[in-house]
């Protein structure tokens, strides 16, 4: 990505006996190669490299490189959300420690996979998960961005060392991370936002919060995160626009649409409902 790590990463995989092939790693702060955000559509060139070439793995930083996004050997993006459960999953095997951080924007797939793992969501950024790890003892943090932090080596996301312990991961299993990725399960998600301005975002929030039914679960450490088993729901006021998203994930697409119109008209009436008034 013309990033940070251009000459780092790849001089670091040869040095450990990979052969490596470069993309767009030439170091150029007006990223040339690719928008320096890593992507499914900014890494479709990267992606079908990956195919043309054979490659095992491909692996891809944003600017920073304080994040990592992984190709794997079928020339996939990977799941982003599957990609973190398959590192923690990992990470709490091999440590011995049972509990994990993440934020509350990461798939209930979390929750499902590390079913006998004590899982502690945060807000919204790795500054939050990072502050979470330094407060008590956990195998990983991370979030479905690309950004994860491993206790043992330090309290910061770092794009670099996550290469090398999914590599550490792959080798131990001996198996290819298109397999791993597959054999966990896949909950269907839709992303929505509805205008709202700066002003009504808080009552909005307060009139959602009000209408919502009862769940199993519920935060409001970032909005709201609300979990009924089979599906869950996350509704945040964006910090910079004057929207509220809102992420639902299900079990099914059936669930998923069902529940998608229920939760996308509570959204929108509480917004109309603060609005009017």
């Amino acid at each position: 990505g013309n990033g940070a790590a251009f000459q780092l990463s790849p001089q670091a995989l040869r040095d450990f006996g990979y052969d490596v092939i470069e993309v767009s790693c030439d170091g150029d702060g007006t990223f040339p190669g690719r928008n320096p955000e890593p992507t499914a559509q900014t890494l479709r060139e990267t992606a079908q490299r990956v195919v043309n070439e054979g490659c095992q793995l491909g692996l891809c930083h944003d600017g920073d490189a304080d994040r990592m996004v992984a190709i794997d050997d079928q020339g996939r993006v990977v799941d982003l959300d599957k990609f973190l459960v398959l590192l923690a999953r990992e990470l709490v095997d091999s440590t011995g420690i049972r509990r994990v951080v993440t934020t509350v924007d990461a798939s209930m797939l979390v929750e499902h996979v590390l079913d006998d793992v004590e899982i502690i969501r945060t807000a919204v950024g790795d500054v939050f998960v990072a502050q979470a790890l330094a407060e008590q003892s956990a195998a990983f943090g991370g979030e479905p961005c690309g950004a994860y932090i491993f206790p043992s080596h330090g309290l910061w996301p770092d794009g670099v060392f996550a290469i090398f312990q999914i590599l550490d991961i792959l080798q131990q299993l001996d198996r290819p991370l298109s397999l791993l990725l597959d054999e966990l399960p896949k909950y269907p998600m839709i992303r929505d936002k509805v205008f709202c301005s700066r002003e009504q975002k808080q009552e909005a929030m307060e009139c959602i919060a009000h209408h919502l039914p009862e769940a199993r679960s519920a935060s409001t450490i970032d909005g709201i995160r609300a979990e009924y088993g089979t599906h869950a729901v996350l509704i945040r006021p964006s910090g910079t626009e004057d929207l509220i998203r809102m992420n639902l994930e299900a079990d099914s697409e059936e669930r998923l649409e069902e529940e998608g119109q229920r939760f996308r008209n509570i959204v929108k009436e509480a917004v109309e409902e603060v609005t009017s008034v």
